[in-house]
């Protein structure tokens, strides 16, 4: 049993997170963080969901000595969230950002 629990904890330990700073028209600026898990989609990956969940923003690669005193919202699940978010939402101005 110890070794299915060492298996499994193994993904989550080479997790990676992404940051992108999040400027949008209206003056909000926050840092979006995703979770890479165990099927790392990959940098480009986030940032293209980032972008396509904040359309009248702009998305930049996190820089720690100019973002880090920036409010962070965890995103999850890009490709349901994206893929199948209503465009009418994103317009309003939700995302599946939190």
């Amino acid at each position: 049993m110890s070794i299915a629990l060492l298996v499994l904890a193994v993904p989550s330990a080479q997790a990676r997170t992404y940051l992108f700073r999040v400027s949008c028209w209206d003056d909000e600026t926050y840092v979006a963080l995703w979770d890479g898990g165990a099927a790392d989609l990959g940098k480009t990956h986030f940032r293209v969901a980032t972008g396509d969940a904040n359309q009248n923003c702009s998305i930049f690669d996190y820089d720690p000595k100019a973002d880090a005193s920036l409010p962070r919202r965890w995103c999850s699940d890009p490709g349901a969230a994206i893929e199948f978010f209503p465009p009418i939402l994103l317009m309003a101005g939700a995302t599946h950002c939190r």
